[in-house]
């Protein structure tokens, strides 16, 4: 149980760090997923045991999981680039609400206590970057102009990562195995192969310069010790633990901003922060 507790814990502090990793890495968006399912392919085959592969693999469990992965990063990484970043973090830290609903079957008076605190967390996010920025209108979006045609594709596309990562969540308990090398490598096999049947050509052509190529290397490394400890955690965890502590997560992100990047907390983040501390304590004294 601690071990867990501790995987869990962890792994929402490593993959807090992956909205600024995203943003921040300067190569094209289809190379950001595409070394993605490639390295943690490469990565956990050598790790693999083969017999889980062979029963698992293209079964219907696994190949909805495979699925499911695909649309889940391609969302994430598009919404994570559309938005800014503590709008994006609240739209998709609705996934742990969606698992404790979805466990039970059941409304909880908690959830809006916890909902209400992601959107002031949102709002906050917003208002600092007016002050900052005295021009800009207030908006969700990083940049109108190159999604006029389409205002809502970010926030779309993070309440879909939001769904798939509660989704994914099942399906990692459906395939049953202790080595959670055989998750990583089921869950991005299929995406891996789609992708490299229908991109071959746009694959032949990636071009990335050393220095991108490490950065790119080391975050996906990070990324996938992240993974592995959240798979960790989602077999020995019950769904009411894994969903609670997921939102060390979004508090650390707000934690790395404050302290690291000297980001000015407001009221809102402030008020945001307690109330999702609120509900989550709330939500382990009903528990």
């Amino acid at each position: 149980m601690i071990t867990a507790l501790l995987s869990k814990l962890f792994s929402e502090s490593i993959l807090s760090i992956v909205p600024s990793f995203i943003k921040s890495i300067n190569i094209d968006f289809f190379d950001k997923y595409f070394l993605r399912f490639l390295f943690f392919v490469i990565i956990s085959f050598f790790f693999v045991n083969n017999e889980i592969i062979q029963k698992y693999l293209i079964s219907k469990e696994g190949l909805i999981l495979g699925i499911i992965t695909i649309i889940h990063v391609i969302s994430s990484y598009r919404g994570y680039e559309l938005l800014k970043g503590g709008v994006a973090n609240s739209i998709f830290y609705m996934y742990p609400i969606f698992i404790l609903y979805f466990t039970n079957y059941e409304i909880k008076w908690q959830y809006f206590i916890l909902l209400f605190g992601l959107y002031l967390l949102a709002k906050g996010n917003i208002q600092q970057e007016l002050k900052e920025n005295f021009n800009q209108e207030e908006s969700v979006f990083l940049n109108i102009q190159t999604i006029e045609n389409y205002p809502y594709e970010g926030v779309l596309n993070m309440i879909v990562a939001s769904i798939t990562e509660a989704m994914i969540y099942f399906f990692i308990l459906k395939i049953k195995t202790n080595n959670h090398w055989n998750h990583i490598f089921i869950s991005y096999f299929i995406g891996f192969v789609l992708i490299s049947v229908f991109y071959y050509k746009k694959i032949i052509d990636i071009k990335v310069d050393k220095k991108l190529a490490m950065t790119s290397f080391f975050y996906i490394f990070i990324l996938l010790i992240g993974y592995y400890l959240r798979f960790y955690a989602i077999n020995r965890l019950n769904a009411n633990y894994y969903s609670i502590l997921s939102y060390i997560g979004i508090l650390l992100t707000y934690f790395n901003s404050w302290v690291f990047l000297k980001e000015k907390a407001n009221i809102m983040n402030i008020s945001g922060t307690f109330l999702i501390i609120l509900g989550n304590i709330l939500l382990l004294k009903k528990n």
